[in-house]
């Protein structure tokens, strides 16, 4: 369903640019409550890899 989804946002984004230059929609998969299991996980198992730097423990996590 997410890969559908993408494409139809891309869609939309790629038909707003006229008015919008560097329009980009996507799903926050962070609201997406089927996927808090998981993300929790991720979360445990980047924190414990202490061979990881933070700014690499980051971008993993899709953080700032």
């Amino acid at each position: 369903m997410l890969p559908l989804v993408g494409k139809i946002l891309g869609g939309i984004a790629q038909g707003l640019r006229g008015w919008f230059e560097g329009a980009e929609l996507r799903v926050d998969l962070d609201k997406v409550p089927a996927l808090a299991e998981d993300r929790m996980a991720l979360w445990h198992e980047v924190s414990a890899a202490d061979w990881l730097s933070a700014d690499e423990k980051k971008a993993l996590l899709g953080v700032g």
